[in-house]
């Protein structure tokens, strides 16, 4: 179901946040670790969510279960973070608060 839920609304990309290989974001080229430490991950997994045009809307460090996952992906991609709290969201839908 989350895989579902992703590829219908997000464009899933996976980086080693320790490594040397080089990527482009927005027309520079950088490592995936200065990537990383730029997105302000500081912990590993951590899932950052950005926007159409490459800003960051929200990162969620560290393991989430896939329910609290499916919650996140529904607030991130039914652009609920516009408008109300990821906490507000969660005790509106009946989603996990942990």
């Amino acid at each position: 179901e989350v895989m579902t839920v992703i590829d219908s609304m997000f464009v899933a990309i996976k980086l080693d946040a320790e490594s040397s290989r080089r990527i482009t974001f927005n027309g520079t080229e950088i490592t995936e670790a200065d990537f990383a430490k730029a997105a302000g991950a500081s912990g590993y997994p951590t899932t950052l969510f950005l926007d159409h045009k490459a800003r960051p809307i929200t990162s969620f460090p560290g393991y989430v279960s896939a329910e609290r996952f499916r919650a996140i992906l529904g607030y991130v991609g039914e652009d609920h973070y516009t408008t109300i709290s990821f906490e507000n969201y969660l005790q509106r839908t009946g989603g996990m608060s942990e």
